[in-house]
């Protein structure tokens, strides 16, 4: 499942997360969707106030996979929605950490999402102040709250063997997103963008 967007300049960014649902891949596209407006728009945690007006998302989607976790089929939805934040944005290769965490104490037993740069506002001394951080929290746990009602689970991955043993495509339930105060890089984000000389 998955959440795109785009910065200034149409120059795109995205996060995803896999879940195990019973629910058809349309049925959980529509309630992705839906929790994906919930986040962005919330009156009580909306994330578009920590969010640039050029910063915003294009759509949603939802891709079945296989054993090896490819895309065999997949559904997008469009969801257009800006930020509302008068501020710059952070430069585009920061990113909002969220760090999957289940039972496993072990490294293969989490993951993590990252959200876009936020504005220039909700960043004080290399972290993030703390209703920006809280409103993060309350937004993802929201929509984690909303995609799990119904028994679904979110979980993470090993693409390649353990050194323990065990093989590839293990899942791991993860069932609490922590948003972390600390910005992380995610250059790969700002990878087509050229690079001008004077």
């Amino acid at each position: 499942m998955q959440i795109h967007g785009t910065f200034k300049n149409e120059l795109s960014w995205s996060t995803g997360v896999h879940m195990t649902s019973q629910r058809s891949e349309q049925a959980l596209e529509t309630d992705w969707n839906n929790a994906v407006t919930d986040l962005w728009h919330s009156g009580v945690y909306g994330i578009q106030t920590l969010y640039p007006v050029d910063t915003g998302i294009t759509a949603t989607s939802v891709a079945t996979l296989n054993g090896t976790m490819h895309e065999i089929s997949k559904t997008t939805l469009p969801n257009i929605a800006s930020g509302t934040d008068a501020a710059d944005t952070l430069p585009y290769l920061n990113a909002i950490v969220i760090s999957l965490r289940g039972n496993s104490t072990q490294r293969h037993g989490r993951g993590r999402m990252f959200f876009p740069a936020l504005a220039e506002d909700q960043v004080n001394a290399d972290v993030l102040v703390p209703a920006a951080q809280t409103r993060l929290s309350q937004a993802v746990r929201a929509l984690w709250a909303s995609m799990t009602s119904d028994g679904s689970t979110f979980f993470v991955t090993n693409k390649k063997p353990l050194k323990d043993g065990t093989p590839p495509y293990q899942k791991m339930v993860v069932t609490t997103p922590l948003v972390s105060n600390k910005p992380a890089r995610q250059a790969r984000r700002v990878r087509k963008v050229a690079p001008t000389y004077v």
